[in-house]
This record gives C-alpha cells, structure tokens and sequence, in this order.
C-alpha cells in the first residue's frame, strides 16, 4: 500500500499550514504530515510555508504592518561552506 502524504496539510480544502488544514489530511487518510518548520526570533518554531508573510497574510495591513521591513530573498547561488568533516 502506498504512503499518503501531506504537504502543507489539506490546503486544498483549508488554509495551508493550518491547525485545521493537518487535521482535515489526516481525517482524509494522510500517513505523513509535511510541515515545514521557521524559527522564530525568539527561538520557537512554528509551521509555516515561508518567513516573508506579506503576500499570504494582512499582516501588512495591521497594526503590525509598521513593524515590517523589506524581506531580502535568497540567492539560488550556492556558496561554498567551511567543511565540518573530520574524516581523513
């Protein structure tokens, strides 16, 4: 039999990374649930799909909005890292 599996829950039917959108893929059968995990600046993590919340929430129509700044997007370029291996 194969997996089910989730992403970003039942968005289909439920906002994506929801509360209610995990809970409607496993009442529809899902056997994984994909959560893509932000931190946050204090250190928690939550379920969300990206950290720039401006195109898919009000946020920059709240109060909060005047706390927003320009989200800079990554560069698809990779860089090279420093290895942390310790192999020979």
């Amino acid at each position: 039999k194969p997996l089910v599996m989730s992403f970003l829950g039942s968005s289909g039917i439920c906002a994506g990374c929801t509360d209610l959108a995990y809970q409607q893929a496993i009442y529809d059968g899902a056997d994984i649930l994909d959560c893509p995990v932000q931190m946050t600046k204090d250190g928690v993590p939550i379920c969300l799909n990206t950290i720039d919340l401006v195109p898919s929430t009000t946020v920059s129509t709240s109060k909060f909005g005047s706390l927003s700044k320009p989200f800079q997007r990554f560069s698809n370029k990779m860089e090279s890292l420093p290895s942390t291996s310790h192999a020979p």
